[in-house]
């Protein structure tokens, strides 16, 4: 039989486990904050309001969808969000034809001036760390209003035809594989796009005095006339 020694230190060990787990189980449930998400949706770059009653849906991690109607204006207001620090949330117009999709990783705030324009992916970060390519691919559940604006296929970001992907003012988007652009890219933030290849027909924008373009891999613009043109490293 054991003697009381290591009766001691068994239950001394068990403590400690749970006492730990204990202070893992608050920590972890301590981090987690119920938010309100609101914004303004547009048909448009930003300058036409969706009208009133529209749908609009969000996504967290892929996943548990939430959904609203605009008001007036095309403002719209999500509450009872539950989230935690470094969520990813995915919000997009599934009863617009021009679909638009806006994806930002979340702290444990409000978040508030979450726009949504018709025809960008739009990447923002509100309180979390910077969008990266596994990100899209985690906030793009197959939805086909998400995956007429764009998908991620082997690590490849790929922007649908006519679309543009828009970093937003201030936010960060890195890149952890190539990019696919069918349409247009506009940055109003820093895309950080590392060694990885750029493969561009639309329109490359820098916009601001702020922006930023980190890339040191190849840029290739396909021309409407079938030729292309190819940097080996883009504009900073």
């Amino acid at each position: 039989c054991a003697s009381f020694s290591q009766k001691f230190f068994w239950a001394g060990l068990v403590g400690v486990f749970v006492f730990f787990g204990f202070g893992l189980f608050h920590s972890m449930v301590a981090h987690a904050a119920t938010v309100t998400v609101s914004g303004t949706a547009y048909s448009d770059g930003g300058s036409t309001p969706l009208g009133q009653n529209q749908g609009l849906t969000l996504l967290k991690n892929g996943g548990s969808p939430q959904n609203t109607t605009t008001g007036s204006g095309g403002t719209f207001t999500l509450s009872g969000v539950v989230v935690n620090a470094g969520d990813i949330l995915t919000l997009f117009m599934p009863s617009t034809g021009n679909k638009g999709v806006t994806v930002t990783s979340t702290g444990v705030t409000n978040i508030s001036g979450a726009q949504i324009y018709g025809g960008r992916l739009i990447v923002r970060n509100d309180g979390g760390p910077p969008i990266t390519t596994d990100d899209l691919a985690t906030a793009n559940n197959g939805d086909a209003n998400i995956t007429a604006v764009y998908s991620v296929n082997s690590n490849t970001l790929i922007v649908a035809a006519n679309k543009t992907l828009k970093i937003w003012t201030g936010d960060v988007f890195q890149a952890t594989g190539a990019l696919d652009l069918n349409g247009n890219f506009e940055i109003n933030g820093t895309a950080d796009i590392g060694s990885n290849t750029i493969n561009i027909f639309g329109l490359f924008n820098m916009l601001g005095g702020s922006s930023s373009f980190l890339h040191t891999g190849m840029l290739i613009y396909d021309r409407n006339d079938g030729s292309t043109q190819t940097h080996t490293q883009g504009p900073s």
